[in-house]
């Protein structure tokens, strides 16, 4: 991926151009410096060579011998290679050594020349030692160097050509010949010295790029984190490497690190290695793959390599990065494990849930068949709802019916469709029993809590009287809310028309039980009042014939003729008629008549009130006198093992209640204490009991009547059951346990007031009853 190089990026490269074209010409400097300085050196001995062997033979021609100019060339040529000499050996590479250097060699080429005296041959020397200059690769080298020849041949061609051409003239503009040659070959050599400062520029530029690009690559191969190395794939060895290499495997340095051999740290054999090296090299193909490697400490580390075959001219090497994957194994091994434990947990999971799955399933199963049974059980709820004869209905808080069964149907003469959904106004016209329902609902609602009407009179849709029991109660939720009321209707007229038939037939067989007793109550004053008739019949008989006999003297009297048998027979027939037992007897046969007469009278009234049907409704009622005829009618149960004590308040007030049923209440009372008292005194002969019977006016508000009794007491458990309906503690035929039940339920259902019991065995029993008054003054 090539990259686009920034501002700073060129900069920095210009730089470093710039740095390594400095170098590299200090490095041509130092070398042509070294060069020089054995150039000068070898050409001061040439020079002095050529002293002693050219230069008298080119003086004297076939003879030579040593001349002053051959001692004074050695010492210039001394003095030339001195200075320069020790630049290049003292100051090597230094800029200004090439412009001495230049002009030295230049004045060597001079001194050469007039010791070989002017040879033609020798001038070569000057454009080699031009050649030589420019290896500064600085054209301005060349500059003093040629002014230096040109000044040698104007000056010594002018005044000394024998020196430097061989012969006595050479001419005035000869030497200008000789600099020609000279710039000649300068302008070559410049022109060759600015292309090597082009080359050596552009070699420096492109040196500079690829050390940065280097810098770069070895910067990133330095810092990563993976071994990098090079090995050579015939000896095996490291050849190069970075330093995750010498960390990975725990070498000192880098240069420790290139010394190892790869089958140092392989744990594969040589051959192998080998082997691999070569199969990457013919291949030409990068390869990954993992293996383990060993390090300095002998420790085994895994690791990840990557090996890649590059080629260097004719030589391969391969490329090999490592990277640690010990924690990637460790991961690897963890995961495995966890692997193996989610394998296992996914198992003990899977069958978990297949067993949920059956469990599920088996619960579906179950909740489809308990959803059918529910659906059957709420259509047989349904069913059972409407099949049931007490009208029932669910009303919401608006009044209006979401359910209703068949028998409020059949009383509101419609369908249980048509209910549902509508208020009780739709079906009841009168609005005094619409605003009960409202007030009742509203009150359950508000108040949560139960509403019963005992007994409701209602008219039916035909216009017919009925009776009904009305319980209300709410139906509240998990908030304690009121959602919902629940209702029914029990129809009492059938009922109400049974107890009146059943408290008439207990009536009838209390009447009956009385029957004798009423009927010997009866006898007796009648029997007395039979015999004093027949005694005043055969007394009116004697009277009669004694009037008779008046009569006769009376008309005798008249005719005078009175005669003493007349007055003896009257008087014997007064005898007979016995007169004066007459006179004494009739009186009170008449009054034992009339107290007979009047004791039936009383008795047959006391029937009459008692028997009396009664009505519907309650009516002011003297309650000290209809227990009094109560206690007359059922004399004959109690006057022969009992007194009877009455305690009547002369204050108490007319009483609202049904009178027939009080009346036979206080009977059933009155026969039970008897019967207690009969059970403690048998017959009479063993003592008398006492039953004792009082009215008081409690308040404003209550009457309070008590039945007491002198019998034998009620144990706990006889007196908890003493109103349920049947119960009896009698003999058979004494009682068919229907009295007090029938009296709790007139005292308290229909008189609205309270009937206690107070018990203890061997002492007695005590009944109070105790009824509102309430509706006294409206009654009366």
């Amino acid at each position: 991926m090539s990259s686009i190089p920034t501002q700073n990026t060129i900069q920095s490269q210009n730089r470093r151009a710039a740095e390594l074209f400095k170098a590299h010409q200090k490095t041509v400097r130092v070398q042509t410096d070294r060069f020089f300085a054995v150039l000068l050196s070898v050409q001061w001995l040439a020079g002095v060579a050529a002293a002693y062997i050219v230069s008298p033979l080119t003086w004297a021609g076939v003879e030579s011998s040593t001349h002053p100019h051959v001692w004074a060339a050695v010492l210039v040529g001394g003095a030339i290679t001195s200075l320069p000499l020790f630049l290049v050996l003292f100051r090597t590479g230094h800029w200004f050594n090439g412009y001495v250097v230049g002009c030295a060699q230049m004045l060597m080429s001079a001194l050469l020349i007039h010791l070989t005296g002017g040879r033609i041959e020798t001038h070569f020397h000057v454009f080699g030692s031009l050649a030589f200059i420019s290896f500064y690769r600085n054209w301005r080298v060349l500059i003093p160097a040629t002014i230096v020849t040109a000044a040698d041949h104007c000056i010594r061609g002018w005044f000394y050509p024998m020196s430097i051409y061989g012969i006595l003239t050479g001419g005035e503009w000869r030497w200008v010949e000789h600099a020609a040659w000279v710039i000649f070959t300068d302008i070559s050599l410049i022109a060759s010295c600015r292309r090597g400062f082009r080359e050596m520029w552009d070699i420096a530029h492109r040196t500079a790029a690829l050390d940065e690009s280097e810098e770069r690559y070895r910067a990133v191969v330095e810092q990563t984190d993976e071994a990098i190395f090079l090995m050579d794939p015939e000896s095996l060895q490291v050849t190069e490497c970075n330093n995750g290499f010498v960390k990975l495997l725990g070498y000192k340095d880098i240069d420790e690190g290139k010394q190892v051999s790869s089958t140092k740290f392989s744990l594969l054999a040589e051959d192998e290695l080998r082997t691999i090296a070569h199969q990457h090299v013919v291949e030409q193909k990068t390869r990954t793959r993992e293996t383990v490697y060993r390090h300095k400490d002998g420790n085994l580390i895994p690791v990840e390599i990557r090996i890649t075959p590059i080629q260097f001219g004719n030589h391969y090497a391969l490329s090999i990065s490592a990277r640690d994957i010990s924690a990637r194994k460790k991961a690897e091994k963890e995961l495995v494990a966890a692997h193996d434990d989610l394998e296992r947990r996914v198992a003990k999971r899977t069958k978990e849930l297949v067993n949920s799955n059956r469990a599920l399933e088996a619960e579906v199963s179950e909740r489809k068949r308990m959803e059918a049974n529910l659906r059957h059980a709420k259509e047989f709820s349904f069913k059972v709802i409407n099949q049931i004869p007490i009208a029932t209905f669910v009303r919401d808080t608006n009044g209006k019916y979401i359910l209703a069964n068949q028998a409020l149907a059949d009383m509101y003469s419609t369908t249980v469709e048509e209910i549902i959904g509508k208020s009780a106004s739709h079906f009841v016209d009168s609005e005094d029993e619409n605003e009960l329902i409202e007030y009742t609902d509203k009150q359950i609602l508000e108040a949560q809590q139960e509403n019963v009407i005992p007994e409701h009179e209602y008219i039916d849709a035909d216009g017919q009287k009925k009776w009904l029991q009305i319980i209300k109660r709410p139906l509240i939720d998990e908030n304690g809310k009121t959602t919902h009321v629940i209702g029914t209707f029990v129809d009492l007229t059938t009922r109400k028309t049974i107890e009146s038939q059943l408290r008439h037939a207990q009536k009838m067989e209390s009447i009956g039980q009385l029957a004798s007793g009423i009927a010997h109550e009866i006898n007796t004053p009648t029997q007395y009042v039979g015999d004093n008739t027949r005694f005043l019949e055969d007394a009116f008989k004697d009277i009669k014939m004694v009037l008779k006999k008046y009569e006769e003297l009376l008309d005798s009297v008249r005719t005078d003729k009175v005669s003493r048998e007349f007055i003896e027979a009257l008087e014997k027939e007064i005898e007979k008629a016995d007169l004066e037992y007459l006179d004494e007897e009739i009186p009170s046969a008449i009054e034992q008549s009339l107290e007979g007469v009047s004791r039936i009278s009383r008795i047959v009234e006391s029937m009459r009130d008692f028997a009396h049907p009664g009505s519907d409704e309650k009516k002011a009622s003297d309650l000290n006198r209809a227990i009094q005829s109560t206690v007359t009618v059922a004399q004959n149960q109690w006057k022969y093992v009992a007194d009877m004590q009455t305690n009547f308040d002369p204050g108490l007030p007319l009483v609202p209640c049904l009178i027939a049923e009080f009346n036979q209440v206080v009977l059933n009372m009155v026969v039970n204490a008897s019967h207690a008292i009969a059970d403690v005194v048998g017959d009479g002969s063993n003592g008398r009991g006492t039953i004792t019977i009082s009215t008081n006016n409690v308040n404003d508000e209550l009457v309070e009547i008590c039945v007491s009794d002198t019998g034998g007491g009620m144990p706990p458990e006889v007196k908890s059951r003493i109103f349920d309906p049947f119960f009896t503690t009698k003999e058979v035929g004494k009682g068919t346990g229907q009295g007090l039940a029938i009296s709790h339920k007139v005292v308290v259902e229909q008189h609205k007031g309270t009937l206690n019991v107070e018990s203890e065995v061997g002492k007695g029993t005590t009944f109070t009853i105790r009824l509102p008054i309430e509706e006294a003054a409206t009654s009366q």
